[in-house]
């Protein structure tokens, strides 16, 4: 990996991208790897300066945390490399330090070492979610060093992880189908993706979320989705992907024209991001006053809606609309339901700082239902 892909990793994303993945559920980032953690703020370590870092670790090296915040500011994968391996001769059993360095392997594409470290750790028994994470990253080790067929194999493996969340194994049958639909192994992909039908719609957006990253398998997920609605016809969240990937083409023409053929009724777990979905389009078409409505009204319904939020944002940042009093007052009625959802709830903050903050409003008997759209519910 180049310095500047590592670079990159923390740059916004354009707005197409960002629209047509704010229903798109990412694989769960493990450990504090490539963000800093409440607990730096709490410790009052989030502000400080890689050498003002450097004298904390040398001081009190069992503050982990510390270890963890330098290696994000890692310029380099291989400096972050050094610094995981210091921190875990202090702190060998951490399991954020240990995630931290199989993902550093993992973008070095150190595959063999990436592998024998994922199979010591599973061998010396590690608890229900380190277990399930780390099955989840040998899923995509394997499929990395081109062997799909026994990253199924550790797929049930996955799955057979007692209290797991579905979604994580339903991710790994996605990223196998679409390694199989790649190689031209049809039959084999459509029984993967099947699978992950199984687990729920979570594979559905991580397969989107995939083809994002590796634009040169968008082709194949195409495909696999398209036999997919075939094979289920009336699958809802198919059909959203359907419309998403009209629009992430861009045919923004047929994405409007396949939202009009949505099957109905819309489960209510999905409503916001259907509705979301035409305000959405509509800014991509670069008509933020025509989207706004829509916007506002399921805002109203239900305040903290986290795709109308999302969808709010992106249009006040890519085009200025609505003002700055406009958009306050809903921002600071959604703060106060958003429970569920910390990091939306910390970029409101962060809005919220930037155009400067104003009396709140107080609550009223009135306002709407406060509904939060959890990612395990969307695709």
């Amino acid at each position: 990996m180049t310095l500047s892909a590592w670079a990159r990793r923390s740059a916004f994303a354009p707005l197409l991208l960002a629209l047509t993945l704010v229903s798109v559920c990412a694989l769960p980032a493990c450990g504090s790897f490539g963000r800093k953690s409440d607990t730096l703020d709490e410790l009052g370590l989030g502000a400080l300066d890689a050498q003002r870092l450097a004298e904390l670790r040398g001081r009190d090296p069992l503050v982990a945390e510390t270890w963890l915040v330098s290696m994000v500011g890692a310029e380099t994968p291989e400096e972050a490399l050094e610094i995981v391996d210091a921190a875990l001769a202090v702190h060998p059993r951490n399991e954020n330090l240990v995630l931290a360095r199989l993902q550093i392997l993992g973008d070095l594409e150190r595959d063999d070492e990436f592998d024998r470290s994922v199979r010591r750790e599973l061998a010396m028994g590690p608890s229900t979610l380190m277990h399930a994470v780390l099955r989840s990253y040998r899923i995509q080790g394997l499929l990395r060093s081109g062997d799909p067929d026994a990253a199924l194999d550790e797929c049930f493996r996955l799955g057979s992880v007692a209290g797991i969340d579905a979604g994580l194994t339903a991710r790994g049958f996605a990223s196998v189908a679409l390694d199989f639909e790649f190689l031209a192994r049809h039959d084999e992909a459509d029984e993967a993706f099947d699978l992950c039908l199984d687990q729920g719609p979570t594979g559905i957006g991580y397969l989107l979320e995939l083809t994002a990253s590796r634009p040169e398998r968008a082709a194949a997920a195409a495909a696999l989705l398209e036999r997919a609605r075939t094979r289920h016809p009336g699958h809802v969240d198919l059909h959203i992907a359907w419309v998403i990937e009209g629009m992430r083409t861009p045919d923004l023409d047929a994405a409007a024209r396949r939202l009009e053929t949505m099957p109905t009724p819309v489960p209510f777990r999905i409503q916001g991001q259907v509705e979301m979905l035409e305000a959405q389009i509509l800014l991509l078409h670069e008509e933020p006053q025509e989207a706004l409505p829509l916007i506002f009204d399921r805002l109203d319904r239900f305040v903290a809606d986290t795709h109308a939020l999302q969808t709010l944002l992106a249009c006040w940042q890519q085009f200025g609309i609505p003002s700055d009093d406009a958009l306050r007052p809903r921002l600071q009625r959604a703060r106060r339901h958003l429970t569920t959802e910390p990091m939306l709830a910390r970029q409101i903050a962060f809005v919220l700082q930037q155009i400067g903050s104003a009396p709140a409003e107080p609550p009223t008997a009135e306002e709407p239902a406060a509904q939060e759209s959890s990612s395990a519910d969307v695709p």
